[in-house]
């Protein structure tokens, strides 16, 4: 497992940054399928490194959602200002 540290997340491109959400995400689901059926130790740590690496990345998308949410209204306050003007 590869592990992203936030910068890199951070200027890592869309694309790219989705298809590693989306990967880490079916990760986790296989690693908890395959826990629930061994049990065993080592397969607890792994689950356990990839829920980890999972809340930076969910973190990191979180950031980027509001940072959307931000610029559509700071495009919007520029619409309105130049309209009015």
């Amino acid at each position: 497992m590869r592990k992203n540290r936030m910068e890199d997340l951070a200027v890592m491109p869309d694309d790219e940054f989705f298809s590693l959400l989306y990967k880490t995400k079916r990760s986790v689901s296989s690693a908890q399928r395959k826990l629930d059926r061994t049990h065993h130790k080592d397969d607890k740590s792994y689950l356990d490194d990839l829920e980890v690496e999972m809340c930076y990345i969910q973190r990191e998308a979180e950031v980027r959602e509001k940072r959307r949410e931000m610029h559509t209204e700071y495009l919007s306050s520029l619409r309105k200002k130049f309209a009015v003007a």
